[in-house]
């Protein structure tokens, strides 16, 4: 913490006082009380030197800079103390005659604000030898001698002071014991207002706990961005005009350490990484450069790629990222992941420009159950430029995927194409204004009468009107498909003949099935 003399002269503010200030100012860390029997043979840049007498501070000379605080009954009396070659040194002239109370206000202040100085250089002493969170508050402790808790932003507990020594109330037993929030807590944040207003506060919040009835600080571990939130307990003893400040400077650091282990655990460095998040975010603008910035990545692009995406959020447990990066990384040569939006992106770069093949949509499909993964993949593509639009496609492979089968698993866009499409058709015209009106004669029937026309149809137009393939899917014997085929033809008129009646059929009935699964 840097003190000077303009901070002394604020510290008795409600007091007259005259500073003269020379061209250097120095941090002070500590202060000397001077009488005409204690005089130093030389002077420090970094101690304040207190007169109360002065007489004798005219007589100092001083051969280097140094700051001065003179104490008198009348300010005019009193001038700035220079060097031997004349130039006039940092002095604050006070009137105050009372040396033992300024001493006492002065040893306090040098207390505080070295003490929290103390304080920040422990808490980056952490940040920078990997200690941790946890490691902060207990090396912290003593300065504060209140228990503290620290939590994320589902009120779960990340850290927090134990031991023999710290005090705990009832309620902070139960918190700990439940590693977050207990449903009373909920109750009086549902209850108080006091959550939002801390949220919104850069600065710790002082409240008093509803059912406790003790003093809290509380504050946000970041404004801009929910992280969490920090508390602080008055149950050893009472709050001091320095808790708030150190508070502050422990959320700032805390907010150091989660953005560190956010970016060490979602970045390995690599520059494909960094590359393919200005593609997913549009920051990359497509010319000249492509070619040198495809050589700054250091990977190679060309060939078929695949864009699968694991939305973390979806899995039942925590997930290890780095692990699961690592796995999909190990058994795929060529394929490359990176963290993007709190989930995991995997591109698969089968080699000699190939495809993955159904026995690597399978493996991959067992190791998204194995480890509870919901992934999606995107359609085969070659322009990396393009990841974006393949990005989309994995995740509505996921959200398409799921209202089918919502277990982990790995869902492929190409099975749920139709479903979106479905989905983009019906979102402002109904299934009705697409539907081919003798398919729709075929469904209301079958709808009143229980049978399966519609579906016959489908059947026989997708497996190129193949009887013998047609009836082997429907499990039918031959006979009867043709018997029912000869009711289909007696209730509907169409021209089979006719490709685009048949497309809009078989579209027709997709668009049907979409809805229904709906």
């Amino acid at each position: 913490m840097y003190i000077s003399l303009k901070d002394i002269q604020k510290l008795f503010e409600d007091t007259p006082s005259t500073l003269t200030d020379s061209k250097d100012s120095y941090c002070l860390s500590s202060f000397c009380l001077l009488s005409d029997s204690i005089t130093p043979d030389s002077f420090s840049t970094h101690c304040l030197y207190v007169l109360d007498d002065p007489d004798h501070a005219a007589s100092l000379q001083p051969d280097t800079d140094a700051s001065f605080l003179i104490l008198t009954d009348a300010i005019r009396q009193a001038g700035a103390i220079r060097k031997q070659d004349g130039t006039a040194l940092s002095t604050l002239i006070l009137e105050q005659t009372d040396t033992k109370k300024v001493c006492s206000i002065l040893q306090q202040y040098f207390d505080d604000i070295c003490g929290m100085g103390l304080f920040a250089d422990s808490l980056l002493e952490i940040l920078f030898f990997e200690g941790g969170i946890q490691a902060m508050l207990d090396q912290i402790y003593p300065a504060f001698q209140n228990p503290i808790f620290v939590f994320n932003p589902d009120f779960k507990l990340i850290a927090a002071t134990t031991g023999e020594n710290v005090v705990l109330d009832e309620q902070a037993r139960k918190i700990l014991e439940n590693d977050g929030f207990t449903e009373e807590e909920f109750k009086v944040v549902n209850q108080s207002r006091i959550h939002r207003k801390v949220l919104e506060s850069e600065r710790p919040i002082l409240t008093i706990h509803p059912t406790g009835g003790y003093q809290q600080l509380i504050c946000t571990i970041d404004t801009q961005k929910e992280m969490g939130h920090i508390v602080l307990n008055a149950l050893n003893r009472p709050f001091n005009d320095t808790d708030p400040q150190m508070l502050y400077l422990l959320k700032k650091a805390i907010d150091q350490q989660m953005k560190k282990d956010d970016f060490i655990r979602n970045n390995r460095g690599f520059n494909y990484e960094y590359f393919l998040r200005d593609l997913l975010e549009g920051k990359m603008a497509i010319g000249k450069a492509y070619q040198n910035r495809m050589s700054y990545t250091n990977a190679d692009f060309s060939g078929n790629l695949y864009c699968m995406v694991v939305e973390t959020a979806r899995s039942s447990e925590t997930l290890n990222t780095m692990h699961i990066r690592s796995v999909f990384e190990t058994r795929f040569t060529g394929a490359m992941s990176l963290m993007y939006q709190g989930g995991i992106i995997i591109i698969f770069h089968p080699a000699g420009n190939g495809t993955l093949s159904e026995e690597d949509l399978c493996l991959i499909h067992d190791l998204c159950r194995e480890y509870g993964l919901y992934a999606g993949m995107g359609n085969c593509f070659q322009d990396i430029l393009k990841i974006k639009d393949y990005y989309k496609q994995a995740l509505r492979a996921i959200e398409l995927g799921i209202c089918h089968n919502n277990n982990p698993g790995l869902f492929l866009y190409r099975d749920y194409y139709m479903d979106h499409v479905a989905n983009l058709f019906t979102q402002k015209e109904s299934l009705e204004t697409f539907c081919h009106p003798q398919l729709k004669i075929l469904l209301d029937y079958d709808a009143a009468n229980q049978t399966d026309y519609a579906r016959i149809l489908y059947t026989w137009l997708t497996s190129e009107r193949n009887m013998a393939t047609t009836a082997k899917e429907l499990f039918l014997h031959r006979n009867t498909l043709i018997y029912r085929m000869k009711k289909i033809n007696a209730m509907i008129d169409v021209d089979f003949d006719d490709y685009y009646e048949r497309q809009r059929i078989i579209l027709s009935y997709e668009f049907y099935q979409s809805e229904k699964n709906d």
